[in-house]
């Protein structure tokens, strides 16, 4: 899973750029912090595995943030960008939706339209505000990875479902790195030397 990397690179390589979002970057130790900080705290809710999280979040980063943490949790995905949209999709087994408490304090939220389902709020920006020094530990007994549902209209104006199961993106992943000759260790150690 993408998370195993993103870790193991926090402790080789933290200080390496993992993402640049709007000008910023953010380091592999500064976003497995992130990932480690909300597989904390979304761990603690026991949400069940296997269930859906719907994603109400503006900001990239937290989304990719939010999402690694709930898929490592077992959870499955899908970001949306209104719980309308969600609606659409017609998903079933919905264990909560989070959303950014800017979007809460902007009304995006009127009502939960999943009947059981959790309201998490997550920080605006909770890469705005400095965190602590050093990797975390990869996590262990992590259960199966969740999958993430894309949703797409395409050219018929009609929105479709496609679900990436989260062992097969694993499997596909590490099938183009080494197509690519790509050695998460080695080649790329040394290629940026």
């Amino acid at each position: 899973m993408a998370i195993t990397r993103i870790y193991e690179w926090a402790h080789h390589h933290p200080d390496r750029t993992a993402i640049v979002w709007n000008g910023r970057a953010v380091s592999y130790a500064r976003f497995a912090r992130g990932i480690e900080a909300a597989r904390q705290i979304l761990g603690a809710l026991n949400l069940p595995i296997g269930s859906t999280a719907v994603l109400l979040v503006r900001s990239l980063l937290e989304s990719w943030t939010v999402s690694l943490a709930l898929r490592s949790l077992g959870l499955n995905t899908v970001a949306v960008t209104s719980t309308e949209s969600a609606q659409a999709l017609g998903i079933s087994h919905v264990s909560c939706l989070i959303a950014c408490q800017d979007m809460l304090q902007q009304g995006a939220v009127k009502s939960m339209p999943w009947s059981g389902a959790r309201l998490i709020q997550i920080p605006a920006d909770s890469y705005r505000t400095p965190a602590r020094e050093g990797a975390p530990a990869l996590p262990e007994g992590m259960p199966r990875p969740g999958g993430h549902i894309l949703y797409t209209s395409g050219t018929t104006g009609i929105y479709k479902k496609l679900f990436l199961d989260g062992e097969q993106m694993t499997l596909r992943n590490e099938a183009l790195a080494t197509d690519d000759v790509l050695d998460y260790s080695a080649a790329w150690q040394t290629s940026f030397l």
